[in-house]
């Protein structure tokens, strides 16, 4: 008896210690999934990021969005770059170029419109003064119908009448701003109905109506043989139109795509008009001659076989992928328009026939580019003044723009990191180890300058810099950025966690102060350092405010300024600006990377202290 209950018993705790594993596997599996979905989700503006850079220009903003860079294939069909596309030619699924398409079947639109009625007046646009807000809502009424109350009150800075409407039904007794005022020459009827659509006559002279918080144009349509005027409020497709194309069928191709300029004959030059050429390798023949292209580069000069009198220059060179062949297919329909009637009520859907065929592709290009063709390059004219990039201007006479960013960046994040890790370290050990007075209050005042923003004191150390001439120097950015609060508190933290025999006995041995500071303490401290110097590297080379407000020259100008340079007034080379963003993410990267050991290493070591 005594041993079935011990199994039992054995049994139930083998059960209990089954369950607490499958529980245990359960809770880690579920956590493993919760912080691979973080991860994921932190990692995604990096993806796109990534993945942006090897797009090309006109796919950045596609919907939906593409993760993997994918271009759309093209062809050359008379001197032009045509888009391929996929669809079913005679019911064969095919490859092939549009030539061109015409409306076979016209569309059918809806229109909701709205009469207008003849009717010479002035509308005013007002605010309604509303008790304790500064801007009430925005009415239109006319100006028959608004009386001067003969009071006033100040609005945007300037003491203005108050009216008070009269006379409308809806905002009778408001009382009013007057904002502006316009002759109308009509009013709405009130009366809507739906039409088929016929695009109104729009009238410049006529202008627009401001109806329901909308303006519309006034335009005119036909009815019963005259015309009237009215605005369109909505408009709707009822059965969408149809077309068809003319197509022209692609295959894969061996030849060469060249792009080329051919050398004028009345002035032995090159035209500078780039034209594209298909042709076989063994089309192509080299001459003897030469000539300069517009850039003052010496070039040489071919022509096709059997056309020696027509020289030219390549511009470029690519592998033609497809090629067109056969004869023009006329009449093959772009759009499928199917008809369901459903409860009496008709309803049309379009499908297209045809889609773009894209690749996966990789355009390195991208980072070529942003190094080095975008911007323009930085000449040794250009210097005022000695920094780290003159000896490379004075050598080399003109180095690309980002490759100088670069370089100052680099420079200005090592010597920032230096300085810092140098006072930091050399502040902590004073506040941690030696003994003097006023020490704690000195310490806890250095500590409260960590709660004032950077943006406050930025006025203040540009009139310091300006005094002392620095302005325009990278001593600008790098002497105001050699001291950190943080970084001491940091290190002093953890000095006070070595133990204190370490420095009695470095003491008993003749070390001085300094002494232990490097042969003791720092050795000790190098995962703290390690730490340390990734984050004042990051915030120094990420740094945008202080060189956009101390750099003046393009010379000096560091790279979180020099991005800028791929955003101009009216578009931004997104592709360019994401490959120019990897390269600029590079060096902390490498910084991290090569600091993971001493992590690794600080971890280990306070597990051995533990």
């Amino acid at each position: 008896m005594k041993q079935t209950k011990q199994m039992h018993l054995d049994q139930n705790l083998m059960d209990a210690d089954r369950a607490e594993k499958r529980s245990i596997f359960f809770r880690k599996i579920l956590s493993y999934v919760i912080l691979s979905l973080g991860a994921a989700t932190t990692l995604m503006p990096l993806v796109w990021m990534l993945s942006t850079s090897f797009k090309e220009k006109g796919v950045v903003f596609t919907y939906p969005p593409e993760w993997i860079p994918r271009s759309i294939m093209t062809t050359v069909y008379n001197n032009r770059e045509m888009r391929i596309e996929r669809g079913k030619i005679q019911g064969e699924e095919s490859l092939f170029i549009e030539l061109d398409s015409r409306e076979s079947d016209p569309g059918e639109r809806h229109a909701l419109i709205m009469d207008l009625i003849p009717y010479d007046h002035i509308a005013v646009q007002c605010w309604v003064k509303t008790p304790g807000q500064m801007y009430g809502q925005k009415i239109m009424v006319e100006q028959t119908q608004l009386q001067d109350t003969g009071n006033t009150a100040s609005y945007i800075g300037e003491t203005t009448a108050i009216h008070t409407v009269t006379g409308h039904p809806q905002y009778q007794g408001l009382e009013v701003f007057i904002l502006a005022s316009k002759p109308k020459k009509f009013k709405t009827s009130g009366i809507t109905n739906y039409v088929q659509f016929v695009p109104p006559v729009s009238t410049r002279s006529k202008g627009t109506f401001s109806y329901a918080d909308g303006e519309f144009s006034i335009g005119t349509v036909e009815t019963g043989g005259k015309s009237k005027e009215v605005i369109v409020l909505q408009t709707m497709e009822y059965k969408p139109q149809q077309r068809v194309s003319s197509v022209l069928r692609i295959r894969r191709s061996d030849k060469l795509k060249l792009t080329v300029q051919y050398v004028d004959i009345d002035f032995g030059e090159l035209s500078g008009n780039n034209d594209i050429l298909i042709c076989s390798k063994g089309d192509i023949i080299k001459t003897d001659e030469t000539t300069l292209d517009i850039n003052g580069n010496t070039v040489a000069l071919f022509c096709m076989d059997g056309s020696e009198d027509k020289q030219f220059a390549i511009i470029k060179q690519d592998k033609l992928e497809y090629e067109h062949y056969g004869s023009v297919i006329s009449n093959i329909e772009k759009y499928t328009i199917t008809k369901t009637v459903t409860d009496g009520k008709t309803v049309y859907t379009r499908t297209d026939n045809f889609k773009l065929e894209k690749k996966i592709k990789f355009l390195w290009v991208n980072y070529y580019e942003a190094l080095f063709k975008t911007i323009q390059p930085i000449t040794s004219e250009s210097l005022k003044s000695f920094s780290v990039v003159s000896i490379f201007l004075i050598i080399f006479k003109k180095i690309p723009a980002f490759v100088v960013y670069f370089i100052n960046s680099l420079f200005v994040a090592a010597m920032v990191t230096f300085l810092q890790l140098s006072t930091s370290s050399f502040a902590a050990f004073s506040f941690a180890r030696l003994k003097w007075k006023g020490r704690d209050a000195l310490f806890l005042t250095y500590l409260a300058t960590m709660m004032i923003p950077g943006q406050v004191t930025l006025i203040p150390v540009f009139l310091l810099m300006k005094r002392f001439g620095l302005v325009d120097t990278h001593t600008a950015l790098i002497l105001p950025a050699a001291f950190t609060a943080w970084g001491t508190f940091m290190l002093r933290q953890f000095f006070l966690s070595i133990p204190e025999s370490l420095v009695e006995s470095a003491h008993m041995d003749g070390y001085s102060k300094v002494g232990i500071l490097i042969k003791i303490i720092i050795p000790l401290s190098k995962a703290a350092l390690a730490t340390l110097s990734v984050f004042i590297f990051m915030a120094s080379w990420n740094n945008f405010i202080s060189p956009l407000i101390f750099i003046n020259s393009d010379y000096l100008k560091t790279l979180p300024v020099g991005l800028q340079s791929f955003q101009g007034m009216y578009n931004t080379e997104w592709t360019l600006l994401m490959a120019a963003s990897v390269i600029v993410m590079i060096p902390v990267l490498i910084v991290y990377i090569f600091n993971q050991r001493f992590f690794t290493k600080g971890i280990s070591m306070k597990g051995i202290k533990g």
